[in-house]
């Protein structure tokens, strides 16, 4: 794996070949025998042994779909390909990330409401499964893994918004737990709806930031972070201590988020191998 590499599938088996990664990792999770809920500690275990399983097989997957031959695609390092290089490339991403979270963390500060205060330490099984765990296994196979597959078939633009459609719709199974759950036919739509439109406008942004900055620790400090503030609370914010502020706030992350990402994520500022396909 450490000899040069190109991928030069054409579209419908790179299409084919990330659908089967997606698949292969949302089914790892209901491997086990279905106990408890989602929340519970040992449930939580169980799957994210199946994630880290995936995750360290599906890179071995992907190298066998590559080429060492001649191809119009440049031949890179396993490694190269999957974002394992130069983790500082992450700051630029993040601090634009922190931006577009200005109203969230303004209102979080204000109305002194901890941005991790569900959790109950670092040590909780929720905490390690969705601030560390998650993030970690899902950027790496659906950017770090997928990209590879998809950019050199698909290019740049379709790539950005396709791959995300196999990360938001990964998130779909949530529907199945919650009709397990005896829920409403409404909250068993309208939840995982919700979940994968959210999911999927991430992995817009999560796939862009992997593919100008070729690395990997961008997008998963990226999830990280997102995760941790979760989905703005806006229906709070008239009720706030200070919800003009707030409001303000909102506007000028979302606007200053909007300007600055072109010039924020540019290929000149990186030295991305996708830049170069």
């Amino acid at each position: 794996m450490i000899e040069g590499v190109s991928f030069s599938l054409s579209i419908v088996p790179a299409a084919i070949s990330a659908f089967f990664l997606s698949v292969v990792y949302v089914s790892s999770l209901y491997l086990w025998p279905q106990e408890h809920n989602r929340n519970h500690p040992t449930v939580i275990k169980r799957r994210v042994i199946s994630a880290l399983l995936v995750t360290a097989l599906s890179p071995l997957y992907v190298w066998v779909l590559s080429s060492t031959r001649a191809t119009s695609v440049p031949r890179y390092t396993m490694l190269e390909w999957l974002g394992f290089r130069d983790p500082a490339s992450a700051l630029l991403p993040v601090a634009l990330t922190v931006l577009l979270f200005l109203g969230p963390l303004l209102q979080s500060t204000l109305d002194g409401q901890g941005v991790l205060s569900e959790y109950k330490s670092f040590r909780d099984p929720l905490f390690l499964r969705n601030i560390v765990f998650a993030p970690f296994t899902e950027e790496a196979v659906f950017r770090g893994c997928m990209a590879p597959l998809l950019a050199p078939a698909f290019g740049w633009t379709p790539t950005i918004f396709f791959l995300p459609l196999y990360f938001g719709v990964a998130h779909l199974h949530h529907g199945y737990e919650l009709y397990s759950a005896g829920k409403s036919w409404k909250v068993v739509i309208l939840i995982p709806l919700i979940q994968t439109s959210y999911t999927s406008l991430f992995g817009m942004y999560s796939t862009l930031v992997f593919l100008v900055t070729g690395s990997l620790a961008g997008s998963v400090l990226c999830h990280v972070f997102c995760n941790c503030m979760g989905l703005p609370d806006f229906g709070a914010v008239p009720s706030s201590t200070h919800p003009r502020v707030i409001a303000l706030a909102y506007v000028v992350g979302l606007v200053g988020f909007i300007y600055v990402l072109p010039f924020v994520l540019a290929c000149h500022n990186f030295d991305s191998l996708y830049c170069r396909l």
